[in-house]
């Protein structure tokens, strides 16, 4: 969700600087690679990700952007990605919660019913769990927060404090900010498929069925 103008400002790389340079040329974006390559069917799934990264990224404003600013970037990404593919599928992201995000609570239930889970990182329970309301965390920043805090020569007990740090949470005012942005961009992309004709299906019952 970059400023400026084309199809590959949306298509960035911004949360792959690790893993775009293992499948793409230097200087080549995604969308570029469509053009080059002329492939039969051409699937874009963009939304979500974009807004979970920026979320659980150490640092980051928490910043949503408008239904507007993100429409335009799609529909950029669609323009080119048309003119090179025979078929292209769209994907509708799932309203529930971001994938890597859970409740605090779930999360200190499952600490407590399996503490190995926590030693393996050389960390153990408070006394009491921790008794945080109404707060989603991102599991793998945590741990990672977790796997490098927890040196020394004993074990280190959570801070349940850690729990509320905006760099690897985010309280339930900012997930329905989240879900209703989702909504658009939703009813957006049923919109434009429908209008160029594309095909699309929705990831939620990936994230929902058992």
């Amino acid at each position: 969700f970059n400023g400026g103008s084309g199809a590959a400002v949306g298509d960035s790389g911004f949360g792959f600087p690790r893993v775009m340079p293992l499948v793409l040329p230097a200087g080549v974006t995604q969308v570029g690679a469509v053009a080059g390559l002329k492939p039969k069917i051409v699937s874009v799934e963009y939304g979500t990700s974009e807004i979970v990264r920026s979320l659980a990224s150490p640092g980051s404003p928490r910043l949503i952007p408008s239904a507007t600013a993100w429409s335009a970037l799609y529909d950029q990404i669609l323009d080119e990605v048309s003119k090179s593919a025979d078929v292209v599928v769209l994907t509708l992201p799932p309203r529930v919660p971001p994938p890597g995000f859970v409740d605090v609570s779930i999360l200190m239930q499952a600490f407590t019913r399996s503490p190995e889970l926590l030693a393996q990182f050389n960390v153990t329970l408070p006394p009491w769990p921790c008794e945080v309301l109404s707060r989603l965390i991102y599991v793998p920043q945590y741990v990672r927060f977790l796997a490098a805090h927890a040196q020394g020569e004993g074990p280190m007990p959570l801070v349940c404090a850690d729990l509320f740090r905006s760099d690897f949470s985010i309280n339930y005012d900012t997930y329905l900010e989240l879900r209703s942005a989702v909504e658009a961009m939703r009813a957006h992309i049923r919109s434009e498929a429908d209008r160029r004709g594309f095909a699309y299906f929705d990831l939620e019952p990936l994230y929902t069925s058992s």
